[in-house]
């Protein structure tokens, strides 16, 4: 639970628009589908709006050029047959605001795994064991 709870305080910090955002989270497969869940529930529970008050919430992304840029990626992972777990389009609310989204069965090449992502996409990646994770990650 702290490694969610860690995990989605770093992602979601700022609306996922720093440098020290994670993009690709490496999850050992053992426990891959019970840490997926966590987050999924752990992210369902985030508020989108302003940003301007007291609480954990995800506010807009900074301008049209970042909000194209996360559309396009995700679209992309989409298209690349990635799957959605929640989230995966912009916000009901319009305007900059992007659905907090967790993405699974990514490419390692694909631009999600390859740019800097700048939004509220999670982007989890199974892996076996330490050798396999080194090399994609590298």
């Amino acid at each position: 639970d702290a490694a969610v709870q860690g995990l989605v305080s770093a992602k979601l910090r700022n609306s996922g628009q720093v440098c020290i955002s994670p993009n690709r989270i490496f999850v050992q497969h053992s426990i891959f589908e019970a840490f997926m869940e966590r987050v999924k529930a752990a992210v369902a529970n985030i508020e989108v709006d302003q940003g301007l008050r007291e609480g954990f919430v995800v506010g807009p992304l900074v301008n049209q050029l970042g909000f194209d840029k996360v559309v396009r990626l995700v679209e992309d992972a989409k298209a690349a047959c990635a799957s959605v777990l929640m989230g995966g389009k912009p916000h009901a609310k319009g305007g900059l605001f992007y659905e907090p989204t967790v993405l699974t069965g990514l490419q390692d090449d694909s631009p999600l795994a390859t740019e800097e992502i700048f939004g509220p996409v999670f982007a989890l990646y199974s892996f076996k064991d330490e050798e396999e994770v080194i090399a994609r990650a590298n």
